[in-house]
């Protein structure tokens, strides 16, 4: 049987396999990555792996995955789940199961996976600190997050009516189909 660090290590060879052939570019975040990249190994009791792209590689890489028709794997994220709240794109193997307990999520997938995160651009070549989100977005953020709240209890019944309320009228309102736009045009690096 493989653990979770063997498949996240399987993940991440596939991943450099697509990018290799394909010219797409990513380089290693947190200490997980560059230690399966040194040493062929990730750390017991590490919950995520994580690499970091252009935007644009992204979008291309998640193309790629997605028309393989592989049915083990999966890319997950704002552009294909409105309700994704992470701004990384997961790719993971569906014959696996990965849950967050105490954090429940409106995730579509919940096989191990690793993280693709995209790339942030900080300061400016003035070395200016670059505002990333604007008040708007910050509080369409909270919205958001408010929103995927998930209420088990039937005690609570009134207020799950209450945020499938507010949940229907965000989705009427159409703002969390251009969401993904609005976050990844004005923040991410796209090349």
């Amino acid at each position: 049987m493989k653990s979770k660090q063997d498949i996240q290590l399987e993940l991440l060879q596939e991943l450099d396999e697509i990018c290799s052939k394909n010219g797409l570019k990513y380089i290693f975040t947190g200490n997980n990555s560059f230690n399966a990249y040194i040493n062929h190994t990730i750390k017991n009791n590490y919950d995520y792996v994580s690499v970091a792209m252009t935007l644009g590689d992204i979008n291309r890489f998640c193309a790629i995955v997605e028309n393989k028709n592989n049915p083990n794997r999966y890319v997950e994220g704002m552009f294909n789940n409105p309700k994704y709240l992470p701004v990384y794109v997961s790719y993971g193997n569906e014959n696996t199961t990965n849950y967050h307990m105490i954090s429940l999520n409106n995730n579509i997938h919940h096989g191990i996976h690793i993280r693709i995160y995209p790339i942030i651009p900080a300061y400016t070549l003035d070395d200016e600190k670059i505002e990333i989100m604007d008040s708007k977005l910050i509080k369409e953020d909270k919205l958001r997050r408010f929103l995927n709240k998930k209420v088990v209890n039937k005690k609570y019944l009134p207020i799950k009516a209450g945020f499938s309320l507010l949940d229907a009228a965000y989705d009427i309102s159409g703002f969390r189909k251009k969401y993904p736009d609005k976050i990844f045009n004005r923040i991410f690096i796209d090349r």
